[in-house]
């Protein structure tokens, strides 16, 4: 959701359908109601506190580590549509 909300609001562009962000996004927010403790322990856990799954424009997207993953999925989905 993370590297996805940086696709979508640092490099103005998404790989995925809004349909699957907000699925994927009511899974997640799911799986932390269900499994609180084990949510709390995963990295980026406080930047998700409270996240609803309705937007990820508050997101931590203009980390280096999620930048630098973001661009690399980019160059993947550009590679896979022009091979």
């Amino acid at each position: 959701m993370l590297v996805h909300s940086c696709l979508y609001y640092e490099l103005n562009t998404s790989i995925i359908h809004d349909s699957s962000f907000d699925k994927w996004g009511r899974e997640l927010v799911q799986l932390q109601h269900d499994y609180p403790e084990d949510s709390r322990k995963l990295p980026w856990a406080r930047e998700f506190e409270g996240w609803d799954a309705t937007t990820g424009y508050h997101l931590p997207t203009r980390d280096p580590q999620i930048m630098a993953i973001a661009n690399h999925l980019l160059k993947l989905e550009k590679e896979r549509n022009n091979g």
